[in-house]
């Protein structure tokens, strides 16, 4: 998908909300729902209860909890790499 900042949209996952303005980001929802996470890596993304993310944050809910991530650690997936608990960061 090509990047597109004049036709955001909008990732709903429960009660949260992140709306995408041309760019890069990850969206997480185990099927236990026990949280709720978005990574940006580049543009940007209004998150429901705070304001905009910057490239390099993650916000998880429910815990409303803003952090940093590498963009390795957030595309871990795509490597079939998997963390248990926290993400570590890969060096």
């Amino acid at each position: 998908m090509n990047a597109s900042p004049e036709k955001p949209f909008t990732v709903t996952m429960d009660a949260d909300t992140a709306t995408v303005i041309g760019t890069t980001f990850t969206a997480e929802r185990p099927a236990n729902g026990a949280f709720r996470r978005v990574s940006l890596l580049t543009g940007k993304v209004k998150a429901s209860g705070h304001g905009a993310l910057v490239p390099g944050q993650r916000i998880t809910w429910p815990q409303n909890h803003i952090d940093t991530i590498s963009a390795n650690d957030a595309l871990a997936w795509t490597r079939a790499r998997s963390f248990s608990g926290t993400p570590r960061c890969l060096k």
